[in-house]
């Protein structure tokens, strides 16, 4: 891994490389939940013929900073045709540990091409990702089943984090959520918990009450 400003990636690449990877961690407060992780992360490239790469070891991702980008130089894979799909795969060692990957990005020098995989969601420890090129396909049209298992597992994971609830009688059905269940890069900007004895609590605003005691007002 070459961190920016420390070394010419250019100068680095041998004859024999054949990929570089660009890995970008997202640029959040905590962009590993639980603080540094000890897991280790792991790629592997498949062609559209279904022909994969060895695994190839990513180091030092646990100790990347939020926003950072991390470059990877790997070497030739023999009968390897164009990039179609990556899987990230990290080794977990810490329950709860996620790391919240925004894309990685592949340069393929043998044949001059460059892809990219959005990612934009956490990666937990101890767990796998496959994704597709530009991510662009609904979950009912991907083919390959282990990515469709995949999306279908992600969609009900994505479902439980959301509740729809009457909060006060005759009251509208509104988003509810215990305090920290909401992923916090998902936080409505005009919803703030609020906390401190009632008498300062502003007058001109509408209350709502969630179980567990904390106080949310909307702005």
């Amino acid at each position: 891994m070459f961190p920016e400003g420390e070394c010419d990636l250019q100068d680095a690449v041998r004859p024999s490389d054949r990929f570089v990877v660009t890995v970008h961690t997202g640029d959040r407060q905590k962009a590993w939940s639980g603080g540094a992780s000890e897991s280790h992360v792991f790629a592997q490239f498949r062609d559209a013929a279904g022909r994969d790469s060895p695994f190839f070891s990513l180091p030092y991702l646990s100790s990347t900073r939020p926003g950072s980008v991390d470059f990877y130089i790997l070497p030739h894979v023999s009968g390897l045709g164009a990039i179609a799909t990556l899987l990230l795969r990290r080794r977990g060692r810490q329950d709860g540990d996620a790391w919240l990957v925004d894309a990685v990005g592949v340069t393929d020098r043998r044949l001059r091409r460059r892809h990219v995989f959005p990612v934009h969601r956490w990666l937990e420890a101890g767990f796998q990702m496959r994704l597709d090129e530009f991510d662009c396909r609904l979950p009912q049209d991907v083919l390959d089943r282990e990515m469709a298992t995949q999306r279908a597992r992600e969609l009900v994971d994505r479902r439980a984090l959301y509740e729809y609830a009457q909060i006060f009688k005759e009251g509208p059905v509104q988003l509810y959520y215990e305090d920290d269940d909401l992923p916090f890069e998902e936080c409505p900007s005009f919803i703030e918990l609020v906390t401190g004895p009632s008498d300062r609590r502003p007058a001109n605003l509408d209350w709502v009450l969630p179980r567990g005691g904390g106080q949310r007002k909307l702005m």
